[in-house]
């Protein structure tokens, strides 16, 4: 299904019930869930057949989006830490270090909120 209206139609065709497996592997798993469903990897244009992590997948659709929607741009930053660095979650539990603390816990939130404040991404800092 190389064409993008196929795909489409493909992606359409999921009852809900068939991708609750999915959503809640995502959930539990954030970035390094397996997606262990040939077909709707194939309707999203991921090459192969899987299984698959999401965060290979996110990659692929984001590579998939440069340079060819117009204002995507501007949040290639902000995705390129999700890829890179993983999940907001991943990423808080990282900066708190191997011994995690109420202090350390504090002061990942002072970032967090901070960078919230200043429209920055968050980044582990552990």
């Amino acid at each position: 299904m190389a064409e993008t209206g196929e795909r489409g139609l493909a992606q359409r065709s999921f009852d809900e019930q068939e991708l609750v497996p999915l959503l809640t592997a995502c959930t539990r798993d954030g970035d390094r869930a397996l997606l262990d469903h040939p077909r709707y990897l194939e309707a999203i244009g991921f090459p192969g057949a899987g299984p698959a992590r999401a965060g290979d997948v996110w990659r692929h659709l984001v590579g998939e989006l440069r340079g060819k929607e117009p204002g995507f741009e501007e949040h290639e930053p902000a995705l390129d830490v999700i890829l890179n660095e993983g999940c907001l979650a991943r990423r808080i539990v990282g900066s708190l270090g191997p011994e995690p603390s109420r202090a350390r816990l504090e002061g990942a939130y002072r970032e967090l909120a901070r960078c919230l404040d200043a429209g920055e991404p968050f980044h582990a800092k552990g």
